[in-house]
């Protein structure tokens, strides 16, 4: 008799914690996009451009414990300048099975992250003019 009162008890504890117990947070998704472009150059005016546009985006619906990285680097070598451009779209959806979030989950927010750099180094040894003729 004791151990249906036992039962009983446990059962009715795991019941009302169900119920009393608040949903789990998770984080939602994270979006980081690393980029490198780098101009090793002769020239100390170093014609042209460097230019990155980073689109990032996270469907807050559905978007559970995933990481996206996208990750480049352009270098370029010359005597003069070049033109580096780059464009990148990152998007994230869905809980690793394309489900939506479960009901007892919060999503606790969405991160995107742009790390990128743009250098332009002047290098003597690639420079035309650097040594006087003869």
């Amino acid at each position: 008799m004791n151990s249906k009162i036992l039962l009983t008890s446990i059962l009715f504890s795991i019941a009302l914690l169900t119920k009393l117990t608040p949903p789990a947070h998770a984080l939602g998704c994270v979006n980081v996009d690393v980029s490198n472009q780098v101009k090793l150059t002769g020239s100390k005016d170093a014609p042209g451009t460097q230019q990155n546009t980073v689109n990032q985006a996270i469907d807050p619906n559905s978007c559970v414990g995933n990481a996206n990285v996208h990750s480049t680097t352009q270098t370029y070598v010359g005597t003069d300048g070049a033109d580096q451009k780059r464009n990148s779209n990152q998007f994230s959806a869905g809980s690793g099975n394309n489900s939506p979030i479960p009901t007892n989950v919060i999503n606790a927010g969405n991160v995107n992250i742009k790390a990128g750099t743009a250098t332009t180094i002047y290098n003597p040894a690639l420079d035309p003019n650097f040594l006087p003729k003869r």
